[in-house]
């Protein structure tokens, strides 16, 4: 197998000597090129792709935001990495909108190695060139125009409700997904990987947010309504809603706690993102699956396998891991799309099981086991598609 080709962009000659010296032991398993000029990484890229760039931010001439914008136009199958020692909010929300993760400087070789080689393994377990040609040059799940106005207009009012924030927050999957992805840069230094809606904007913070949403605009870039004619993105989100309370309210019959309920809830928040992105992106795709409206989900799996050679729960755990966030959330994504529910031990078993309540499915034999009758009930009732 031929070693990915992994570039570092810096104009300081000695920050990119000190890269030299901590990746050394990354010599016979990576092809590494060192650039002072972003310009001689693009004709390199022109070459033969890079796997990987990582780029500082503030560069003169062509600076690594302008690089990696270039990249993702040129060369979308590239995982973009910004390594920056710009402290402030505006450059990790800047590298929000181009780059798949964001480091801060200065970083540790154990620490750039795992994040490098986790995308790198991600992209093999995850579906290999498949998924990576399919989606390669999404950088966002697109939001929706109903929560994104909500939340603009509660972000300008004089006193905040911080609840209220993270409730509209939490009900769409793009918005969720961007606002985890920035809590998690480096940027910010969170002291432990943040999981849910509620804990990033805990963390976060309002001046942060107000940033996110109302003056960088990185969601109101990808902001969709209507695809093919039909509300489908809205059909879509309404279910995985569905599908994220009767997850959490089988977690709390369970006994789980108020954490581990909201972990649960924010992978079934997040559990058919890769739907969201590929209906969206492809719409004429799936012009064929949409009656009256409607999104037909009955043998999708196999649709899209044979449409784009993955289904969208592959996608969608590819574009979260790529973008850096937990394995708690990506992991549940993953396992929760095998609909292997066994002793509902994790979030993604938790899910799993809510998914094929909804679908219907017969569970009758394990009414003795578990309040599925009350769990299939609270399906019924929620009338997902």
């Amino acid at each position: 197998m031929d070693r990915p080709r992994i570039f570092f962009v810096d104009d300081e000659p000695h920050v990119l000597n000190g890269l030299r010296r901590m990746l050394r032991s990354r010599r016979d398993t990576w092809e590494m090129m060192f650039f002072e000029d972003p310009r001689r990484a693009l004709l390199a890229c022109g070459a033969e792709p890079a796997t990987v760039v990582v780029s500082d931010m503030r560069m003169p001439g062509l600076d690594g935001g302008a690089l990696l914008d270039i990249l993702r136009e040129r060369f979308p199958q590239t995982i973009r990495f910004v390594l920056s020692g710009q402290s402030q909010a505006e450059a990790g929300l800047r590298a929000a909108g181009i780059a798949h993760q964001y480091l801060s400087k200065p970083t540790d070789g154990p620490t750039l190695i795992s994040a490098i080689e986790d995308a790198l393994v991600l992209r093999e377990r995850l579906g290999g060139e498949a998924v990576v040609r399919l989606v390669a040059s999404l950088t966002a799940i697109p939001a929706l125009p109903g929560s994104y106005r909500e939340l603009t207009e509660q972000l300008r009012h004089d006193t905040l409700d911080t609840e209220a924030i993270a409730e509209t927050m939490a009900r769409d999957p793009g918005i969720a997904t961007r606002l985890i992805q920035v809590a998690n840069s480096s940027y910010f230094g969170a002291a432990k990987r943040i999981a849910t809606v509620r804990g990033a904007v805990q963390f976060l913070g309002m001046e942060t947010l107000k940033s996110l949403v109302l003056t960088y605009g990185v969601l109101s870039q990808v902001v969709h309504d209507r695809i093919d004619g039909a509300p489908v993105a809205q059909q879509i989100v309404e279910t995985m809603l569905l599908k994220s309370a009767l997850s959490s309210r089988i977690a709390q019959d369970l006994g789980w706690d108020r954490a581990e309920r909201e972990l649960v809830a924010t992978v079934g928040l997040l559990s058919d993102v890769g739907l969201l992105v590929l209906s969206d992106n492809f719409p004429t795709s799936f012009a064929t699956r949409i009656v009256d409206g409607v999104l037909q989900m009955e043998g999708l799996a196999e649709f899209e396998r044979s449409t784009f050679g993955v289904d969208h729960a592959l996608v969608g755990a590819y574009l979260l891991g790529t973008w850096g966030l937990p394995d708690s959330l990506t992991g549940g994504v993953a396992e929760q799309a095998l609909g292997e529910f066994g002793e509902l031990a994790t979030a993604g078993q938790i899910v799993a099981l809510a998914g094929r309540l909804m679908l219907g499915d017969d569970l009758s034999e394990f009414h003795g086991r578990w309040p599925i009758e009350a769990w299939a009930a609270a399906a019924r009732e929620s009338a997902p598609l």
